[in-house]
This record gives C-alpha cells, sequence and structure tokens, in this order.
C-alpha cells in the first residue's frame, strides 16, 4: 500500500482510482518507512481511509511490514514496533534482510485464502470514458453496484432526498453512459442502483 493521504476516500490523491484497485487484492502488505518519524500516525492514517471507502476493504488480511531497518537504531525499531500493537515483519530492501520471511509469510497467509468464486449473478462492465468518467458496474445480490470516481463524487456531493439534486445525478448516469450500461447490465426500471453508500431506484432519464 504506498502512501495515501487523508481524504483519499473522497477522492483525494490517488483517491478512488488506487483504493478501487487496492479492493481487488486478496491480502494487503502494508509497507511502513520506518525512518518516517510519524511512521505510527501514518499507519492508523491509512487503515482509516481504507476503512471509510469500504468497510470490508478494512478488514482485508494485511502483512504490516516495517522497511529501512538498516537505518533505523534497535532501540527506535522496538518503539515503533511496540506502537503499532500488531505483529510486523521487518525488511531492509536495501540489504535483503527479511525478504526470504516477508515472501515465505505472504504464500502462508494467501493459501489460507479462498479465491473469490464469479458466479452467474455477478458479472462487470468496464467503459473508458474520457475526463476521467471511467466507471464500473456490479450486479450482486439483484442489486447494480456503480463505481466510478465522478459519479462517486456527485452521489456523496447530493442529498438523495433532494428531487432536484436526484435529477442531477439520473441526468449525470445518462450523459456518461452508466444508464446505457445499466440497460445492458439487465436493469430494469424500478431495480435498485448503489452508487457508494447510497441508493436509488432505476428509470430512463428523459430531458
Amino acid at each position: 500500500i504506498p502512501g495515501l493521504i487523508e481524504g483519499a476516500h473522497r477522492g483525494k490523491g490517488l483517491g478512488y482510482d488506487f483504493l478501487r484497485h487496492v479492493s481487488r487484492n486478496r491480502v494487503l502488505i502494508h509497507m511502513l518507512d520506518g525512518t518516517d518519524p510519524e511512521v505510527t500516525e501514518n499507519y492508523k492514517k491509512i487503515n482509516n481511509e481504507l476503512k471509510k471507502y469500504d468497510k470490508e476493504l478494512g478488514q482485508k488480511p494485511q502483512l504490516v511490514v516495517i522497511n529501512k531497518i538498516d537505518s533505523i537504531k534497535e532501540e527506535d525499531l522496538k518503539k515503533i514496533k511496540k506502537n503499532l500493537e500488531v505483529k510486523t515483519i521487518e525488511i531492509s530492501a536495501v540489504t535483503g534482510a527479511g525478504i526470504p520471511k516477508l515472501i515465505s509469510e505472504t504464500e502462508k497467509l494467501l493459501g489460507t485464502i479462498k479465491k473469490p468464486e464469479t458466479t452467474e449473478e455477478t458479472h462487470k462492465i468496464f467503459r473508458p470514458h474520457i475526463d476521467n468518467r471511467r466507471f464500473e458496474i456490479e450486479e450482486k445480490k439483484k442489486k447494480f453496484i456503480v463505481k466510478g470516481r465522478k459519479i462517486e463524487q456527485l452521489a456523496i456531493m447530493t442529498n438523495f432526498t433532494n428531487e432536484q439534486g436526484l435529477q442531477r445525478v439520473y441526468h449525470h448516469m445518462n450523459i456518461s453512459g452508466i444508464e446505457k450500461a445499466l440497460q445492458k447490465s439487465g436493469a430494469k426500471e424500478g431495480d435498485i442502483v448503489k452508487i457508494g453508500e447510497k441508493e436509488l431506484k432505476f428509470t430512463k432519464w428523459e430531458d
């Protein structure tokens, strides 16, 4: 996990694009810079961003790795490990120390986690758009989940109980191609569409 900044779950910095990518992994390797004086605080901030973006993402198995042990004093390393309050693996990317153990522990952990099974009820559609309007649609448990930077940002900023605000969301779905993609995915009038933490009923937009 490269350094995410606060607010990443709202699209800041690498934001949605990277968090979506992280969500596809079964195991997360949380690499920490042992020479960073705020290493513990940054560790907590990043995990907080993962949880805010997706509760399931925040619960994924993690290997916490402290890098640059060749540049850290023994007493400082002990202090970091104590403050983190989690099991850690210590490595040096420069000297190679700890790398075999990291590989071994990764293999062990992956071996305990089953690959997600794809069913007929779940499928994805990827459609590239200009102006970072890429989106992804997943059908799951009779709901159509729409993921994409623009549409998720719009959903966060919109009060879905406000008719005018809701109309703006429907309009964006129409002009961005999301509405057509939903129809091709099998969405029918009245079906539930989930965007981030919010839900609305699918309907064809009419100007």
